[in-house]
């Protein structure tokens, strides 16, 4: 934003880890009602929990969206030795006997990234 000249001053970030953006989300909500000038960025995957009401007392209506600024794409990878060749090895493996395929996974418990 300073360097687009968006803003005439740097801007302050501060860092809430935990709760997948729950806690900053909260904290600027329940905390700072007045200041409107503050701005919360989140993932994907702490949207998905805010829409799905996992945030506690405050939803989706409780700010202002202004833009979504960034893509994230799924993916699934496997190693090169691996006897998936494709995602129709993958499905017909799964289906076949799912606690054979074992699936490591980034992102929040019911995210995009979670396969349930």
């Amino acid at each position: 934003l300073v360097e687009a000249k968006l803003l005439s001053k740097p801007m302050r970030v501060t860092y809430m880890p935990g709760g997948v953006g729950a806690v900053a989300y909260n904290a600027v909500v329940a905390q700072r009602p007045a200041d409107a000038g503050t701005i919360t960025a989140f993932s994907s995957g702490s949207l998905l929990n805010l829409a799905q009401g996992k945030f506690g007392r405050f939803d989706e209506n409780a700010v202002k969206w202004l833009a979504a600024i960034g893509t994230s794409y799924g993916a699934i990878a496997v190693r090169t030795d691996s006897p998936y060749k494709n995602l129709d090895d993958l499905v017909k493996a799964l289906k076949a006997d799912p606690s054979k395929v074992v699936i490591g996974s980034g992102g929040t418990v019911g995210s995009q990234d979670w396969m349930q």
